[in-house]
């Protein structure tokens, strides 16, 4: 029982150096000390219990830091901490959907500037996919249908542009 309670309270101690180290990592992003932000988030990430390996906590962690990496000018670094931010967030039993949904975006986003067009589409595709089972429950609506035609109008499909403009008109 002693040792139960011993490794419960060590679990405990690890997330809160861990959260500690996430606000400063964010602190030093908001300075826009964009390296130090990225060491406090990776010292965050490394310093979770393994039970806390695929939680909120650890996908936010990852997502703040994909920022600093964006701003450092690490895009590649920047599209690995999304991916895995989302692929964390998008496999617990209750997801922040509105938070899934920005990581989403975000993803779509970059992968379009990379050149990706079908991924990017796919990244849209789970949004929507979210935004049409969570009816009145997000308000990303917009926002993903903003990111379809500037994906659309860079990969030059016509059809796809004028439908979501169409829902851009309905939503407003």
């Amino acid at each position: 029982m002693q040792l139960q309670i011993e490794a419960l309270f060590c679990s405990i101690f690890k997330v809160l150096q861990s959260k500690i180290r996430h606000k400063k990592g964010y602190a030093f992003y908001q300075l826009e000390n964009y390296q130090s932000a990225i060491n406090y988030f990776n010292e965050a990430i490394n310093i979770l219990p393994n039970a806390k390996q695929d939680s909120n906590l650890h996908g936010t962690i990852l997502f703040d830091r994909s920022y600093a990496e964006y701003y450092f000018n690490r895009r590649t670094d920047y599209y690995k901490s999304l991916k895995k931010s989302a692929t964390i967030i998008s496999q617990l039993e209750q997801p922040d959907y509105d938070f899934l949904l920005e990581i989403y975006a975000e993803l779509s986003y970059e992968t379009k500037y990379l050149g990706y067009f079908k991924e990017a589409e796919n990244y849209l595709q789970k949004g929507y996919a979210i935004i049409k089972s969570k009816k009145n429950k997000t308000s990303k609506d917009v926002l993903f249908t903003h990111y379809a035609i500037s994906l659309y109008c860079t990969w030059k499909k016509e059809a796809h542009i004028l439908k979501h403009l169409k829902d851009l008109g309905r939503n407003i």
